[in-house]
């Protein structure tokens, strides 16, 4: 679909309607950030219609924004089809939410701090300076209860889970590897904390994502899919159910996915084998 075509059709008041199930009076404001996080993305351009819509409800139900500069919620282009994806900053936003938190949070560890991470009592020791390469990702959490967690990774074992996991050739893995960093680092511990439907249901879309670019299914054929769209006149714009309109809670139920040794293995791999 040309871009031009496909920002108007995204400005339409069918797909506006659609937004107003999860985000309200602001879904023109939506629908632009929609189209403003496409333009300048030529991969994205060319994703199906029906696809950037159901992926960015799932970024307007939770509250999140699309805009690339703010971090939160992104769209990523993968074999003509778009998909939602976590930002770092979308992370803690939601952690946020939870109400459960006295401190977390995630930063980059550096050469010049000589870095010695003791797995046992989940301690990172380090001296000297943040000077010279950043090395490793340190995240932590501790909750209003006391209970604390963290975790180390070295730059190698991010880089080796992207590459596991993130097939998209354009996307914040690319324009912004650190915050990507953190957050997968952040989101490894996370599934010990307590946490929001939110927040449980961000995670779950999230990573599903990355399963299925680590198993690579092959999306619908796009220009099948986008003519389908367009040219049935029995073909309406994708709708929300009635009980997701009433509430945002169930607007997107997780996908059932079969419980395979692949799937498990990847589970293990995902979250560190802890």
């Amino acid at each position: 679909m040309a871009k031009n075509q496909l920002i108007a059709q995204l400005k339409s008041d069918e797909v506006v309607a659609q937004f107003e199930a999860t985000a309200g009076q602001h879904a023109k404001a939506f629908a632009g950030e929609v189209a403003i996080s496409i333009m300048g993305n030529p991969a994205l351009e060319k994703a199906t219609l029906s696809s950037i819509i159901v992926e960015a409800t799932k970024a307007s139900a939770l509250g999140l924004s699309l805009l690339p500069s703010m971090g939160e919620a992104y769209l990523v282009p993968y074999k003509g089809a778009a998909q939602f994806q976590l930002g770092y900053k979308g992370l803690i936003q939601l952690a946020m939410r939870s109400g459960q938190m006295k401190a977390f949070g995630a930063v980059p560890v550096y050469e010049g701090e000589n870095p010695k991470w003791d797995k046992y009592t989940q301690e990172l020791i380090h001296e000297g300076e943040e000077t010279g390469q950043v090395v490793g990702y340190y995240a932590f959490f501790e909750l209003v209860t006391g209970f604390r967690k963290a975790e180390y990774w070295s730059k190698k074992r991010v880089e080796d889970h992207k590459n596991k996991f993130s097939k998209s050739k354009s996307g914040p893995w690319s324009t912004d590897f650190e915050a990507m960093a953190l957050k997968t680092v952040l989101k490894s511990i996370l599934q010990y904390a307590p946490k929001s439907t939110e927040m449980a249901r961000a995670i779950a879309e999230d990573t599903e994502v990355e399963y299925t670019q680590a198993i690579d299914i092959t999306p619908f054929d796009t220009e099948q899919g986008t003519k389908q769209l367009l040219n049935d006149k029995h073909t309406e714009m994708p709708q929300l159910s009635n009980q997701a309109q009433a509430s945002n809670e169930d607007v997107f139920a997780s996908q059932a996915v079969d419980p395979t040794q692949e799937l498990t293995n990847l589970a293990d791999e995902f979250f560190g084998g802890m």
